[in-house]
């Protein structure tokens, strides 16, 4: 039971989560205080809930379902707003919706959705990593201009 308490495997559980923040930093949703503040506050109810199915108190359900259905709509009034959309956009919103189903499952205590859902949630978790990376980062510098040599 002591390896899953070893430095190198809580760092690695903290990872995908410091990932995600990068994302959201590098994202223009935190630019737009309103609908920014929305997001903050569903995803805030969702972890609010799942410490509320944790501890097996009332209004589990009611927390998850609320926030996940104030999630979904608040970033899809958000994703429709947006004048220029990409790839990666699509997959934030795939994201968002995976997160959401997975939050209204729980709250419905929905198991045999569950297993299907995490995986999806997974699949979009990691995809919007992936082409965050190749967007950010790989394809921001095959796009420099080099100088002409005299």
């Amino acid at each position: 039971m002591d390896e899953f308490r070893s430095p190198a495997v809580l760092a690695a559980q903290f990872v995908p989560l410091v990932l995600l923040a990068v994302v959201v930093w590098y994202g223009t949703l935190r630019r737009h205080l309103g609908f920014f503040a929305l997001v903050l506050a569903a995803v805030a109810g969702l972890v609010l809930g799942l410490l509320f199915k944790i501890m097996h108190w009332a209004g589990t359900s009611a927390v998850l379902i609320g926030s996940s259905a104030v999630l979904v709509a608040g970033y899809a009034s958000w994703f429709a707003r947006k004048p220029a959309k990409i790839r990666l956009d699509g997959i934030k919103l795939a994201f968002i919706i995976c997160l959401s189903a997975w939050g209204i499952a729980q709250g419905l205590y929905a198991r045999p959705a569950l297993p299907w859902i995490s995986s999806a949630l997974t699949v979009t978790f990691w995809a919007l990593l992936l082409d965050f990376g190749y967007v950010t980062f790989i394809r921001r510098r095959e796009n420099v201009q080099t100088p002409p040599e005299l």
